[in-house]
């Protein structure tokens, strides 16, 4: 067993291994990130409070080490797990777009809103690996009540197929709330979405 103040190498493969634990208590919540770092030789990409007094967490690394750490994390969680993901082989745009803004030439803009961050997650990289599509942002959570936001660019052909292949990958949790392709999207408007407002 790894001594709990060890240092582990943390291994960051090309295509990253992600996983998502959202939990119903903070402070369990807590408990449990550091578990998990304890556990196996991941990064940690997010912990944070979020919206009504959830817990998110969101690690990479490679398959085997989050596969290890997801089993502690689960296990150590219990009653308090609201929501699971683990997901092998994340398409890149994914593991880099989460809390990020790219920018670039954008053509037609499609648009996932979901109830939870894993089910968000899981539509973008599904998203992602059905057609040559851009992910511009994931909003996840904080501020819109939990709920997770993804805008991806491409031609409009590509933003419907995958629309639908994010919809698709969601089927046993319920759909997405909802999934919206707008053609010849006007610059002001990706201005506001990728720079919103701060209003204090």
């Amino acid at each position: 067993m790894t001594p709990a103040d060890a240092t582990l190498p943390i291994e960051r493969p090309a295509t990253p291994t992600l996983a998502l634990l959202e939990l119903a208590s903070l402070a369990r919540g807590y408990v449990v990130a550091d578990a998990l770092v304890k556990a196996a030789s991941i990064q940690l990409l997010a912990v944070e409070p979020v919206t009504p007094g959830k817990l998110l967490i969101i690690y990479s690394g490679s398959v085997a080490a989050v596969e290890t750490a997801h089993e502690v994390g689960r296990r150590l969680a219990g009653d308090d797990l609201i929501d699971e993901m683990l997901l092998p082989q994340a398409h890149p745009d994914v593991a880099g777009a989460i809390g990020m803004a790219p920018t670039g030439a954008i053509e037609a803009m499609g648009l996932f809103e979901c109830r939870t961050v894993a089910a968000g997650l899981l539509s973008a990289d599904a998203a992602a690996k059905a057609s040559d599509i851009r992910i511009l942002s994931i909003q996840a959570a904080r501020g819109i009540g939990g709920r997770t936001l993804i805008l991806f660019t491409g031609s409009l052909h590509e933003v419907e197929a995958s629309l639908e292949a994010g919809t698709r990958i969601l089927d046993g949790r319920g759909g997405p709330l909802a999934a919206v392709a707008i053609p010849r999207v006007h610059p002001d408007l990706i201005e506001r979405l990728l720079h919103p407002l701060e209003i204090l």
